[in-house]
């Protein structure tokens, strides 16, 4: 007969008096014929019609004294011992548990996670009522909620973890990209929408460039030349970022800017018109810098906005006519001034003043094409450009 550990036996047990077979006394005093049904057989007398002797019982909602005696008989006389686990037992189960969380939730996405750690639970209770039915009583509650803490644990560890890579990934893209471009393509990462193509939809475009830069790079030391762009640039995209705009590339001494993608900018063409006056005037601020002016060019329109490269290396930039022409009016623009199409003047009536231009010839353009050039708040100083 096993034992627990206060010398106690776990009594297994299968019923109340439906179990047993139950005589009551004017039974046994008026039919003889009764007795037969206890012959060789062990006989609890006691009392059922009171209310005087209710004990606690599994599997039964008031069982009396007599009915607890008839199950412990019932477990000895055919040995339907119930044994619990040991501690080791227990301890090595809820290693295991954790040990399969730690693994598991790292690795998996939390939905699957979640569900991976419900059907391990949902096993084990399985498991659990198997073993009972085997006279053996495993620990219910310490592993599953072991398995459980260890989860919630890994999957706050990872949430956190997750979003503080993000988080620097994005700093570092940003570096390189413009902070929106970095979280626009980190999000379609997630999302497994990383690909190449994109959406038509109106954006507006600045090309903006340092007049006579080939003279003024024969003249200048590479080193004082880097820390001159570096200067320049520092001012335009601050004005940039500061409007909301998107550094999009560098090319030499170029910069090309975007707005209204990738998320949506209502005023994106008055923003890009105001990034170019305040870069304008924030160049000409600069002391102790050697000669050398920047023209801008502005258009909007319909653009291709998206990824563009091959499945090894994207970018994300714009593609199209709008494009183009911001391209070609940068290239026509004098030293210090700001020209824009006639989209985007036209979109920032009422909030600039511009002065239409005559229609200029430019390259590519079949048409001569009108342009506007914008006038700055404070008037242009006079830098002479060499070459």
């Amino acid at each position: 007969v096993p034992f627990d550990d206060n010398k106690t036996l776990r009594v297994n047990y299968v019923g109340g008096q439906d179990r047993f077979t139950t005589l009551t006394f004017d039974q046994v005093l008026n039919k003889d014929s009764e007795l037969d049904l206890v012959a060789g057989k062990t006989v609890i007398v006691g009392l059922l019609a009171t209310a005087a002797d209710i004990q606690p019982a599994p599997l039964l909602s008031s069982a009396h004294g007599m009915e607890v005696h008839a199950n412990a008989l019932d477990t000895l006389l055919r040995s339907r011992f119930v044994r619990t686990t040991s501690e080791g037992v227990t301890f090595l189960s809820i290693a295991l548990f954790v040990l399969l969380a730690a693994l598991i939730v790292p690795r998996w996405r939390p939905v699957f996670s979640l569900g991976a750690v419900a059907i391990v639970i949902a096993a084990y209770v399985v498991f659990g009522n198997f073993m009972f039915n085997q006279g053996r009583i495993i620990d219910f509650v310490d592993p599953p909620v072991g398995l459980l803490l260890t989860t919630m644990a890994a999957l706050s560890y990872s949430v956190v973890s997750e979003r503080r890579s993000q988080r620097d990934l994005q700093e570092l893209f940003g570096r390189y990209l413009s902070p929106q471009v970095a979280k626009e393509l980190l999000q379609r990462a997630d999302r497994g929408s990383l690909r190449l193509g994109g959406e038509l939809r109106e954006v507006t475009v600045l090309f903006g460039d340092i007049r006579g830069f080939t003279p003024l790079s024969a003249r200048t030391p590479p080193e004082e030349l880097v820390a001159l762009l570096n200067q320049h640039f520092d001012v335009i995209i601050s004005r940039i970022m500061e409007n909301g705009g998107i550094v999009n590339k560098f090319a030499g001494d170029a910069v090309m800017a975007l707005w209204n993608a990738p998320e949506d900018q209502p005023d994106h063409a008055l923003l890009a018109c105001k990034a170019a006056l305040q870069s304008q005037d924030g160049l000409d601020a600069l002391a102790d810098s050697p000669v050398a002016r920047w023209g801008f060019g502005i258009s909007t329109g319909v653009a291709l906005a998206g990824n563009v490269g091959s499945g090894k290396r994207l970018e994300y930039t714009v593609i199209g006519d709008t494009v183009n022409l911001a391209a070609r009016l940068c290239g026509v623009a004098p030293a210090g001034e700001v020209w824009v199409s006639e989209n985007t003047h036209r979109l920032i009536q009422g909030s600039l003043k511009g002065e239409e231009l005559p229609p200029q010839p430019i390259k590519g353009i079949e048409a001569p094409v009108v342009a506007y050039r914008l006038k700055r708040t404070v008037p242009a100083q006079r830098m002479e450009v060499g070459g």
